[in-house]
């Protein structure tokens, strides 16, 4: 569009470069034509459009992350499943009993558990389970010549005499021990803050525990408050009959 400027006379020099440098900024071709009337400025600046708010680029929005709803678990629910409920060590070479219980609300498959044991710190030997352990109860591992025929496997794999550790194995890890695999501790652990409580001793879990516990120090505990286990005389053959355990779905098995 043209621009024209008059003026009386001739325009000075420096007012000339300032118009040429105002129009040059906004990309003009710019003509100076000087005349007696004045001076003409020609220039091919063209407007450019504005738009409007709807023809702007959009971009989709970011759509929110679905949050999962909040929701609470049992411990039992949440709990690896299967631990060690009671040890039995009694006089006699055939006196000896592990028990694993089931506190979850399933029935647990023990195809996938593994029990591994090591005799006085050696390696580690392994029995592989098998069967269904029912919600709420017991699975009772017994020394093949133990007198009772309430025992669901009769195995020469029990051979504790004080100083031989358990673990219970699943899923690539341990869920739960008794003792200290590979350790030797002489004529047994303490317990409780029982000398050698696994040598000629029972020992039953406290009902309020659940869950196994892959730390054998915190579970044998120092003192009869801070131990997971009761520590009772040897061939406490009445406390293998029924556990108590705190989330136990079958509470007619609890032991009076």
């Amino acid at each position: 569009m043209p621009f024209r400027v008059s003026a009386l006379g001739p325009l000075p020099p420096l007012l000339l470069i300032a118009l040429h440098a105002l129009l040059f900024a906004h990309h003009a071709e710019v003509v100076l034509c000087a005349d007696s009337d004045g001076v003409t400025l020609k220039s091919d600046v063209t407007s450019e459009p504005t738009a409007s708010p709807s023809e702007y680029p959009t971009e989709s929005p970011t759509t929110s992350p679905t949050i999962p709803p909040t929701f609470s678990l049992t411990r039992s629910t949440v709990s690896a499943g299967v631990f060690f409920s009671t040890y039995l060590e009694g006089s006699g070479s055939s006196n000896k009993v592990l028990q694993l219980f089931n506190p979850t609300c399933q029935d647990l498959t023990l195809a996938a558990y593994v029990l591994h044991r090591t005799q006085n710190g050696g390696t580690v030997v392994d029995l592989a389970l098998s069967g269904t352990l029912r919600a709420g109860q017991q699975f009772t591992i017994c020394e093949t010549n133990y007198a009772a025929t309430t025992c669901d496997l009769f195995t020469d794999f029990l051979v504790h005499n004080g100083d031989d550790a358990y673990g219970l194995y699943t899923g690539g890890a341990y869920v739960d021990v008794f003792g200290e695999l590979g350790v030797d501790p002489g004529t047994g652990w303490e317990v409780a803050g029982v000398s050698s409580a696994t040598k000629d001793h029972t020992l039953v879990r406290k009902a309020q525990v659940n869950i196994g516990n892959t730390d054998w120090s915190t579970s044998a505990g120092t003192s009869d408050s801070d131990s997971e286990w009761e520590v009772y005389e040897s061939d406490e053959f009445g406390l293998l009959d029924c556990h108590t355990a705190a989330d136990a779905c079958n509470a007619s098995k609890a032991c009076a």
